[in-house]
């Protein structure tokens, strides 16, 4: 519910700065600034709608930033975000290829000044991975912990955050960083984790749109991968198949670590919100000490009110399609657009 209202505010917000950028549109770099400072003011409602939302209901995510971190994930945060960039970059440049292939061009963010670089990477790097980790893992995976798979919660993750971006040419990186950044927090218990590999690769995306080296770079991955079969392959198959293990083998060793250090962040608590009355799934803990006396009861006034409908299994899927149609509609119309359809 947190993501469909925080997508919901945002697309408003979206409304009002196109308007704004086409009133400005006669002055110099004016568009652009205000393309920029519209991308950390929706961040601002990310926020904002998650803040206001588990105040009013008295909830508190469990992968909250206070529970704690050890120096080992963070370390590991930074490195499997490197990894993310370097090995399912080449993924992403084959879809574009292909998108390439059929008309499609991707449309960049404009800067044309330093201080346009420097909103950008402020944005990007700082900005971006609190509001959207804030949404697409700690707010959605508190939600959905009801599933108790990390596989499918890491999926629901990525795709969701995918099709936030409603940018074609960025669909299969996006996916990909999503689901790491979900499992990654997931395995730490703590939503820092997940905006450190969201906010380095980032940084790292910068930094080669900018540098002579990572141009090069990009123009590697940009004539080779879809055209040399052999480079497809390894950068499209291999690495990536590489990295997940990788990232799998690292993320449990870190969690083991973490859960010696502050096993309280790994309890899952199930309590019935003293406020609304409705059930907070597992993922969702509250400084009540009496809810672990009451749980028996409290599990079995949960399954009552999730029969009756209260915020049921048949709410949630409903919320859910509601965020995914609207998306999936609007990556189609922008998929339209850019063909010239």
């Amino acid at each position: 519910m947190i993501m469909l209202i925080a997508f919901a505010a945002m697309l408003m917000g979206q409304v009002i700065f196109a308007l704004l950028s086409s009133m400005l549109s006669s002055i110099e770099n004016a568009t652009e600034i205000v393309n920029l400072v519209a991308m950390i003011a929706f961040q601002g409602i990310y926020i904002g709608t998650y803040f206001i939302y588990v105040k009013q209901r008295n909830i508190k995510s469990a992968f909250d930033i206070s529970k704690g971190l050890t120096v080992w994930s963070i370390v590991a945060s930074v490195a499997i975000a490197a990894i993310c960039f370097f090995c399912f970059s080449g993924l992403a440049q084959l879809f574009e290829t292909l998108l390439n292939s059929i008309g499609y061009v991707s449309v960049e963010i404009e800067t044309s000044s330093s201080f346009s670089v420097v909103l950008l990477a402020i944005a990007t790097v700082i900005i971006a991975p609190i509001g959207e980790e804030t949404i697409f893992r700690k707010a959605l995976l508190s939600g959905a912990a009801r599933w108790n798979s990390d596989v499918k919660l890491c999926l629901l993750s990525g795709v969701a955050f995918a099709m936030m971006h409603i940018n074609p040419s960025q669909t299969v990186y996006q996916f990909f960083l999503g689901s790491v950044a979900a499992y990654v927090m997931l395995k730490c218990g703590n939503v820092l984790a997940s905006m450190m590999v969201h906010g380095v690769s980032n940084l790292l995306a910068i930094l080669f749109s900018y540098t002579d080296f990572g141009s090069k770079v990009l123009g590697f991955y940009a004539e080779n991968i879809g055209h040399n079969t052999l480079i497809t392959f390894i950068f499209c198959a291999v690495l990536p198949i590489c990295a997940i293990a990788f990232i799998i083998a690292i993320c449990r060793a870190i969690q083991k670590a973490e859960k010696n250090k502050f096993p309280e962040k790994f309890k899952k608590v199930l309590y019935i919100d003293q406020n609304t009355l409705l059930p907070v799934y597992d993922g969702i803990i509250c400084g009540d000490l009496d809810i672990f006396r009451r749980r028996a009861e409290l599990r079995k006034q949960f399954i009552r009110e999730e029969k009756s409908g209260a915020f049921g299994k048949r709410t949630y899927e409903i919320t859910l399609a509601m965020y995914f149609m609207i998306t999936a509609l609007l990556w189609i119309a922008t998929f339209a657009v850019q063909l010239g359809v």
